[in-house]
């Protein structure tokens, strides 16, 4: 019995859901201010410009943008799996990404993530501030509910990922003495 107990402590921090990070207002919201030694406001705009070309298929991704104050506000999803690993659609995960630039760092902020499923397979779990999904649990389990929010959580990790690698991006030297 002893044993039983000690098993269920140890084991029940490796199915623990990852923690959703929240914004002062409380809802879901991922941001950092990201320094980037050695870039001007110009090229990390120019940066993001080609990042955001280059990511996604649809200019119409980006819904507002100005170079003078260095912004870029943005809208689009990523599609994910119904259980980690799995190959069965789970749906999309849509959101907002504001960047703000200025000289030498940037900040991104994603936030409004909602999950949808208009193939209604496994239901639509609707904002992720959400305890219950908006379909209910009648059509979809809490267990599933918890892994589509790990998932969103992987899912804007690597969009981050990605953002922050194509905002570090340096141009070469084109100069050349020949």
């Amino acid at each position: 019995m002893r044993y039983i107990i000690l098993f269920l402590l140890f084991s029940s921090p490796l199915f623990a859901q990852k923690e959703l990070p929240r914004g002062t207002s409380g809802l879901v919201e991922f941001t950092e201010v990201v320094k980037v030694a050695g870039l001007s406001k110009g090229e990390l705009y120019a940066n993001a410009k080609a990042w955001f070309a280059s990511s996604y298929k649809s200019p119409n991704v980006i819904k507002s943008e100005n170079d003078m104050n260095g912004t870029i506000n943005a809208k689009s999803m990523f599609k994910i799996m119904s259980k980690p690993g799995g190959t069965e659609k789970g749906g999309f995960v849509h959101y907002m990404l504001n960047l703000e630039i200025k000289e030498g760092r940037y900040k991104y902020t994603i936030t409004s993530l909602k999950h949808s499923d208009k193939t209604n397979r496994i239901g639509t779990g609707g904002k992720l501030e959400r305890e219950e999904p908006f379909c209910g649990y009648d059509v979809m389990s809490a267990e599933m509910w918890s892994g589509i929010k790990d998932l969103c959580v992987e899912g804007v990790e690597e969009l981050i990922e990605k953002l922050k690698k194509g905002m570090a991006h340096i141009e070469p030297n084109k100069t050349s003495d020949w």
